[in-house]
């Protein structure tokens, strides 16, 4: 049977593990199981979002626990599917939060495993997958106070640059492009960004120089707009890189 949706944003880690003891090779062995049963489910309903979430969440506490064993390229193996699973989730209904808040968990939680600096290009494309889907959902749905733009801006903490300035391209897409109270919360962040000198340089760097005099009174206005929103709320609702 398949477990139920808890609505976790993160779905908890396997318990510590050496890959020789015991512990371990029952928890494959019935990660394994597992595996077999969600394929078997997916034979029999294609279609149903909830499968492809329960699966998601299943491949992440076998990839956590991996990786609390040091098996680095399992986990992120298992973190690629994980993240499929969630995406074809999102597929099949593209207003599904949890699987897109879960699939940001596991996307930042590659980001900051320093064995996998050597998987560079693996997790970019996985980054920018992600992403690509979060302003897809972002653009149709960021209206609404339940939307939240946590997991762009927990990248922003990434310890690779490129994925940094990746999640500023959509976070400056989404203050450009979103609506209400996802551009609110864009909004917050360029105001962030503008005021750390590293973030800022990133923001720059990105731009063209004939587009610059364009950015210019761009980010004028931007500002002028977060300050009025932001500075009416309560200091709790900042946002702090």
């Amino acid at each position: 049977s398949i477990s139920a949706n808890t609505g976790s944003h993160s779905p908890p880690a396997a318990p510590v593990a050496s890959t020789s003891s015991k512990y371990f090779k029952k928890a494959e062995k019935l990660f394994s199981i597992a595996t077999m049963k969600f394929e078997e489910c997916l034979e029999l309903r294609p279609d149903d979002c909830e499968v492809y979430f329960n699966f998601g969440n299943a491949l992440y506490r076998r990839a956590r626990m991996h990786e609390r064993c040091r098996s680095y390229n399992t986990a992120m193996e298992l973190c690629t599917l994980c993240c499929e699973r969630y995406l074809s989730a999102l597929n099949i209904k593209l207003n599904y939060y949890d699987a897109l808040y879960n699939c940001g968990s596991v996307v930042h939680f590659l980001t900051t495993i320093p064995q996998l600096d050597s998987k560079d290009t693996e997790i970019l494309f996985i980054v920018n997958c992600y992403l690509e889907v979060f302003k897809k959902v972002a653009l149709r749905y960021g209206g609404t106070e339940r939307f939240k733009l946590d997991p762009v801006l927990s990248l922003l903490h990434s310890r690779r640059e490129t994925i940094q300035r990746r999640a500023i391209h959509v976070i400056n897409s989404l203050s450009n492009d979103g609506k209400d109270a996802i551009q609110r919360e864009a909004y917050r962040a360029i105001k962030s960004l503008l005021a750390n000198p590293t973030t800022r340089r990133m923001m720059n760097e990105e731009l063209e120089e004939d587009d610059w005099s364009k950015y210019a009174s761009q980010i004028v206005r931007t500002i002028g707009t977060a300050n009025k929103w932001v500075d009416d709320e309560d200091e709790g609702g900042k946002v702090t890189l």
